[in-house]
């Protein structure tokens, strides 16, 4: 499932606990779905977030060769 579709699901669940008519097990079912996804979510979020770490790290080594190169 795609980041955004578990942003969509995850609404929907927060809409569906708000409702007074839900069941006590719908309630759970629910709730363990959501921390799932939310688990799920922060992992994804923390391995974009180490990439463009990476990212950063790789072009700041090429602009500081850049640079020597310019002004060395």
């Amino acid at each position: 499932m795609k980041f955004e579709d578990s942003m969509k699901r995850l609404d929907e669940i927060l809409e569906s606990l708000k409702s007074e008519e839900i069941s006590l097990n719908d309630s759970v079912k629910l709730y363990k779905e959501g921390v799932e996804l939310h688990e799920k979510m922060v992992k994804e979020i923390n391995s974009l977030k180490n990439e463009v770490e990476v990212i950063n790290r790789e072009m700041g080594d090429m602009v500081k060769e850049d640079l020597l190169d310019i002004y060395g």
